[in-house]
């Protein structure tokens, strides 16, 4: 095959607007960033596009492309996509986001009160981020 010479892949005789009734735009920007990441090693991740990507990856088994997504994911956790974050682990899994979020739960668990989401964490979560206040002093009181 031709494209295994060449880092680039034609694909003649299709118009982009074939694919407007089938995708959305945003669905065709994944399927062309994880195409591209295939054929040529090149990924430019955002918070969207890295969680959408990490399922893709999943599904296909790219675990290179998946553990740059986690490695970018653990980067960009922060409280307000915390929820998201705790999605992404509990349907594909991932150790070091899943301590990533730990580790903000931990340092932020008076704020999480606050606000409520604390009370929508999974079990599971609670369960882990009180073994690691435990165990962890250094995430007490901070």
């Amino acid at each position: 095959m031709k494209e295994s010479n060449s880092p680039i892949v034609h694909v003649k005789n299709i118009k982009l607007s074939t694919f407007k009734g089938i995708f959305s735009l945003s669905s065709l920007m994944k399927i062309i960033a994880f195409l591209r990441f295939l054929y040529q090693n090149i990924i430019e991740l955002t918070e969207p596009l890295a969680s959408d990507l990490y399922g893709i990856a999943d599904e296909y088994m790219q675990t290179e492309l998946m553990e740059i997504c986690e490695t970018f994911l653990c980067k960009n956790i922060t409280l307000e996509n915390l929820m998201g974050m705790v999605d992404l682990v509990q349907k594909f899994g991932g150790k070091s986001l899943k301590n990533s979020i730990l580790e903000l739960i931990a340092k932020n668990l008076e704020i999480l009160m606050e606000n409520q989401t604390y009370y929508l964490l999974p079990c599971s979560f609670l369960w882990e981020v009180a073994l690691k206040l435990k165990n962890e002093p250094q995430f007490r009181n901070q």
